[in-house]
């Protein structure tokens, strides 16, 4: 799990100015990588990174939940 904007940057070419929002990479041992982060980065993430998959967080959400959520829904809660 990766948080750091510019742990992000590097490893996917993502950047935004919103990067003091909660997002994180998700890069599962077994599995596609995912971003989480928030909604108006939707269309972002294609554009400016390799990551297809992105789990999306409105304002007005629980980050921790949606990020709970995408962990849980992507199978990889028991990682090491």
């Amino acid at each position: 799990i990766v948080v750091q904007p510019e742990e992000l940057y590097y490893l996917t070419g993502f950047y935004t100015i919103g990067d003091s929002a909660p997002q994180a990479l998700v890069l599962p041992h077994d599995g596609e990588p995912f971003l989480v982060a928030r909604l108006i980065e939707c269309d972002l993430v294609p554009k400016l990174s390799w990551v297809s998959k992105v789990w999306t967080c409105p304002d007005k959400a629980s980050v921790s939940e949606v990020f709970m959520y995408a962990i849980t829904a992507a199978n990889v809660q028991d990682g090491r």
